[in-house]
């Protein structure tokens, strides 16, 4: 056998073996980033779109509760509202369920009415642990005994929301609206505002 062809049969079988290894690399990097649905390398506000991807191509299913995804040691986890997200993370998650959404996911969630007992937002059980009602603003308070009910701002007082025209003999309703008013508005002797005879009858005859 001539020198060359021992020549070109070593190549030959170098290149085999370089094949098949660089093969066995790279099946075993698509496995990896197929167990974390290629998330491990991607930026991290991009993370629950691919971690949805991911866990829909695998039948995956998550903890049955409002969360998000995040990525630790290279895998996709589900991590609960509850547990360790951030408050604006809360609120997003939150806002962005339906009423039905919402009511499923109670644990974490309760449903915001607007003042015509219209269907407002869906937000986090604790968002008024960290946010009050601003002056002029009025609010339901929360049919949800796990709920951190409404508050007035520092300075503010809440004043029962009575409309004349629907309620003229001033009788006592279950639930209703309240309005933050400033503090001591009530019994300064004037009658301004939502102030009414209902509730206000200190300054309104």
């Amino acid at each position: 056998m001539k020198k060359s062809t021992i020549i070109l049969i070593v190549i030959l079988l170098l290149v085999i073996i370089a094949v098949g290894g660089y093969k066995i690399y790279l099946n075993k990097h698509l496995e990896i980033e197929y167990k974390v649905g290629g998330c491990a390398g991607v930026h991290m506000s991009y993370w629950q779109e691919c971690c949805d991807n991911w866990a829909a191509e695998n039948n995956i299913a998550k903890i049955q509760c409002v969360g998000n995804w995040t990525v630790e040691n290279d895998q996709c986890k589900w991590v609960c509202a509850s547990e360790e997200i951030s408050s604006e993370s809360k609120i997003s998650i939150c806002n962005s369920l339906n009423e039905k959404e919402c009511s499923e996911n109670s644990e974490d969630c309760f449903q915001k009415y607007d003042n015509n007992g219209e269907y407002d937002k869906c937000l986090p059980l604790d968002y008024y642990s960290k946010h009050c009602i601003e002056e002029g603003d009025s609010y339901i308070t929360i049919p949800h005994h796990y709920a951190i009910q409404p508050k007035c701002c520092e300075g503010l007082d809440n004043l029962a929301k009575v409309d004349l025209e629907i309620n003229p003999n001033c009788e006592a309703t279950a639930g209703g609206s309240s309005v933050c008013v400033k503090k001591d508005s009530c019994g300064d002797s004037e009658c301004i505002g939502v102030e009414n005879k209902c509730n206000c009858p200190e300054d309104c005859e």
